[in-house]
């Protein structure tokens, strides 16, 4: 387009260079012009060590989590790419990941927002219960966005993505039928995956109660999730819905281990130390 010859994969990884570099020149554009948040080098390089140590001993937990989490999900790629059917399978599975992403950004962004309200609550000592209930009642609103945006899949699954969407990315009739699967299963658990979302990176993050988000977040992918799907995708060679089953399994089965750490409270901590 605009004259320039057709560049692939190579222009694609040029483009997402050129979009973070964008990012990061806002980022830094608005820190150096907006005083509501004021940039402190001295702070940022000189911390102390007292502040080095909390930070160190959160983040590299959830780095920890993070790393993993993003391991096992290449697991379900890799388990598909052994099925007899692979190439059709890891087509509608690249396909509904990039969905995943689309769907996924409120979803996230409740999560953070969570974890911002309630770490201000916790870092003003508010009362435990109040707390509490705010927790709670914030995990509520992430149930009804999932709840929501099952809706708007479900409605834009045969109104745009069947007669638009997959046609772009070429999908012969086995992959096109796989997808439109792997949409249904998809927006079933969605209420489930706003809910843990927002309560591994909401709530038991914003008191520093690491150690159980990664129970929740981890345990049901690797013990659960992961060897359920390699089970039904590789030794019964099971069909789409039932393969479905064991890669959404995951978030089915977080839920109530979500609720046992957000109930006993134990995750509201002042990790300030202030």
């Amino acid at each position: 387009k605009f004259g320039f010859a057709p560049m692939g994969i190579k222009g694609a990884a040029i483009a997402t260079l050129i979009a973070r570099g964008v990012e990061i020149v806002i980022v830094a554009f608005y820190i150096c012009t907006k005083r509501k948040i004021p940039l402190c080098i001295t702070e940022i390089l000189r911390p102390g060590f007292s502040m080095a140590k909390t930070f160190m001993r959160y983040s590299t937990l959830i780095l920890f989590n993070e790393f993993m989490w993003g391991l096992g999900q290449t697991m379900f790629t890799t388990i598909l790419g052994h099925t007899a059917t692979s190439a059709d399978l890891l087509a509608a599975f690249a396909v509904m990941s990039n969905i995943d992403k689309m769907s996924t950004v409120t979803c996230y962004g409740l999560a953070d927002a969570t974890a911002i309200i309630l770490g201000k609550s916790i870092g003003a000592k508010e009362e435990k219960e109040e707390i509490y209930r705010l927790g709670v009642c914030l995990l509520a609103v992430a149930v009804l966005l999932g709840g929501c945006i099952s809706v708007v899949l479900a409605v834009l699954l045969p109104t745009f993505f069947r007669p638009l969407l997959f046609p772009m990315f070429s999908l012969n009739g086995y992959a096109f039928s796989a997808v439109t699967v792997m949409c249904i299963a998809y927006l079933i658990q969605m209420p489930c995956r706003s809910f843990n979302n927002s309560v591994i990176t909401g709530v038991l993050r914003s008191g520093g109660d690491v150690p159980a988000a990664i129970a929740v977040d981890l345990i049901p992918l690797w013990l659960v999730a992961i060897p359920l799907t390699a089970f039904l995708a590789l030794k019964l060679e099971a069909a789409v819905p039932v393969i479905c089953i064991g890669i959404y399994c995951e978030n089915v089965f977080k839920m109530p281990l979500g609720i046992i750490p957000v109930r006993s409270k134990k995750w509201i901590n002042n990790i300030t130390g202030n």
